[in-house]
């Protein structure tokens, strides 16, 4: 190895031993390896990258357009032509890049641009690929605002196999099987959430929409009922403007709207730019747990 191959290894085995700098340091490291060796493609698309992960996306394009002809290089630029607006020239570089690589920021930004295309069935196709090489809860979200109701709560059932612990998911799910009618299945996304919380005020009054969407009157009151004692019991813990807001959302489901308004008053009062309590404030429809 020439000296210069040598001195530019040794900047990199410094760079990697101290990756966890922050992308401010890495960046000032690739760029003085970029210095000493200009043409080298590898060094301008780990540039690339980490200027896309910062925000910087016209830096990124450039380093990505600089480093020549390849796959890694038209995944960077398309990522960096989507964030940067132009759709059409993303989605055919990404077409490139993906051809012959399987990278799931490219593919998930794809599947992004084919749903805002209407491609439903692309798209799909891309979330899918993405969700087995980097399982997201927002990849299995995405992929179910796609489907109809049965293939939705599929999608948020496969999601739920990989991040059990989910409320996102199970809360999707949830309310996708209320709407199909499935409220046992419904009741069973959420079962496990009413369990684990320690302030069950909010996901009792979610069962308790589920229980009248069901023609259960009786179960319903007995949970919105429930869920007041629990607003209750955690107002005495800590008097805090959201409990208050937990609290106006429980008289609201019981039809106690004075109650209601005046909870939502006083959580104000403590926290002037607290958005759900003022929202709730404008109508009872804006009032949801």
């Amino acid at each position: 190895m020439t000296a210069r191959g040598l001195a530019l290894a040794a900047l990199l085995a410094a760079a990697a031993a101290r990756g966890h700098d922050g992308p401010a340091a890495e960046l000032a490291r690739l760029s003085a390896a970029i210095d000493a060796a200009p043409a080298d493609p590898g060094l301008r698309l780990r540039r690339a990258a980490v200027l896309r992960r910062a925000g910087r996306h016209s830096q990124a394009l450039a380093d990505a357009r600089a480093a020549g002809a390849s796959a890694r290089a038209s995944l960077e630029t398309g990522l960096a032509l989507a964030a940067l607006g132009d759709p059409a020239g993303a989605e055919v570089a990404l077409d490139a890049a993906l051809a012959s690589l399987d990278d799931p920021a490219g593919l998930w930004a794809r599947a992004r641009l084919r749903a805002a295309r209407k491609d439903a069935g692309g798209a799909i196709r891309d979330y899918r690929r993405a969700g087995k090489l980097a399982p997201a809860i927002d990849l299995f979200l995405e992929e179910a605002a796609l489907l109809d109701d049965a293939g939705a709560a599929a999608a948020c059932t496969r999601g739920l196999a990989r991040f059990p612990s989910s409320s996102v998911l199970r809360v999707e799910l949830a309310r996708i099987e209320a709407r199909r009618g499935r409220h046992h299945r419904a009741l069973e996304a959420l079962a496990p959430l009413v369990a684990a919380a320690q302030v069950k005020t909010r996901w009792l009054l979610r069962q308790a929409d589920i229980h009248a969407l069901a023609g259960r009157p009786d179960l319903a009151a007995r949970d919105r009922a429930l869920a007041l004692d629990e607003a209750e019991r955690a107002l005495s813990h800590r008097g805090s403007a959201d409990r208050l807001v937990d609290r106006a959302l429980c008289h609201r489901a019981l039809g106690r709207d004075r109650e209601a308004e005046a909870d939502l008053r006083r959580a104000l009062e403590q926290s002037p730019g607290l958005d759900e309590a003022r929202r709730c404030l404008e109508g009872r429809a804006a009032c949801r747990p």
